[in-house]
């Protein structure tokens, strides 16, 4: 799952920073469609932001269960500081909306009651 993970945020990435193009991107939810690089990301796993890390993106926001030394060591210093979200397994739906994030990564599984209020967050 991890490599899944880090393998689809890199072709994401990848595809959004070479083509000025919107991209389109499928996931357990459905389709949803990315009109540019996302710059503001929260990321409601740390697995998530453990991929961020590695194609060299500070997420903005992460679900660090209210303790930044959750975080490996070698992934904090790869990303800037963050906003703590809450916790992974109840998200703080108003830190989020504060960040005005233009992406959410959450689990499909774990996030699936407040997807639809996740979706509602203010864009930038």
């Amino acid at each position: 799952m991890k490599k899944f993970v880090k393998a689809t945020l890199t072709s994401l990435f990848l595809m959004a920073s070479v083509t000025a193009s919107a991209v389109t991107v499928t996931d357990a939810k459905g389709e949803f469609t990315l009109d540019q690089t996302p710059s503001r990301i929260v990321a409601l796993e740390y697995s998530f932001v453990d991929a961020l890390a590695q194609v060299g993106v500070s997420p903005v926001g992460v679900a660090d269960d209210n303790d930044k030394t959750r975080i490996l060591q070698e992934v904090r210093d790869k990303i800037q500081p963050w906003q703590s979200v809450g916790t992974r397994s109840q998200p703080s739906l108003e830190a989020i909306a504060a960040l005005k994030p233009d992406l959410i990564i959450a689990d499909p599984s774990r996030h699936t009651a407040v997807y639809e209020e996740l979706k509602k967050s203010p864009r930038p």
